[in-house]
């Protein structure tokens, strides 16, 4: 069996990263992204996408059974609404391309929490439009996560992120609110239930599990 990763040196990525190379079903991960990922393992393969606008011209190179995409940037770091949809929808959908021009097994998104085509939210409007593009490919088997605020140590500090978490957190230590549970998501668990459901329901072609379900 063969993963294909994309998006593998975030905070998500590197942790799925590591398990698919303890993961004995696999012989064979491949992670695509802009830098090397600085693991060495003899079942990884890496290839180097400074640009995914040019995806595509690595389709030969991304031949698997599973792939997983946990590509994604922030406004912040894009740096406009335009660059935000090129990665986040188009290269996105490019990967879901990829992944059906070699007939895969399954599919992985991470998506987001309150994902939505017609969000009043630029961030959660692309995710629900990517989700819908990525529907009418038609995939085999499409599984779309959305998480809620995921915890963990990011590589940029985001502020507001912090002080969210922090105030959670807090809140969780006084009280015992499920509801809670719609808002944070372990970046562990998160990564256990994608390779669960990369092999599970394949039955169905379409998968979509919320924040709570994720943490349940």
């Amino acid at each position: 069996m063969k993963a294909i990763i994309c998006g593998s040196t975030g905070l998500v990525g590197q942790l799925l990263l590591k398990k698919l190379l303890k993961d004995r079903r696999f012989n064979e991960v491949v992670s695509v992204s802009r830098q090397k990922t600085g693991l060495e393992d003899h079942h990884l393969k890496e290839v180097l996408c400074p640009d995914f606008s040019q995806l595509a011209s690595l389709q030969e190179n991304l031949v698997g059974d599973i792939y997983f995409c946990c590509l994604g940037t922030t406004l912040k770091k894009a740096k406009s609404r335009d660059q935000f949809f090129k990665i986040d929808h188009d290269a996105i959908c490019e990967f879901a391309k990829i992944a059906k021009a070699h007939k895969a097994q399954s599919f992985v998104l991470i998506s987001a929490l309150g994902a939505h085509p017609q969000s009043y939210v630029f961030y959660n409007r692309v995710k629900g439009q990517t989700e819908e593009d990525l529907k009418r490919l038609q995939l085999k088997h499409l599984v779309i996560l959305r998480p809620g605020l995921l915890l963990g140590k990011r590589h940029e500090f985001r502020l507001l992120e912090f002080l969210f978490i922090r105030s959670v957190t807090w809140v969780k230590s006084l009280f015992s609110c499920v509801w809670l549970a719609h808002w944070t998501t372990d970046p562990e668990i998160l990564v256990d239930v994608m390779i669960h459901h990369s092999f599970e329901g394949l039955d169905h072609q379409l998968v979509v599990l919320e924040s709570n379900q994720i943490m349940s």
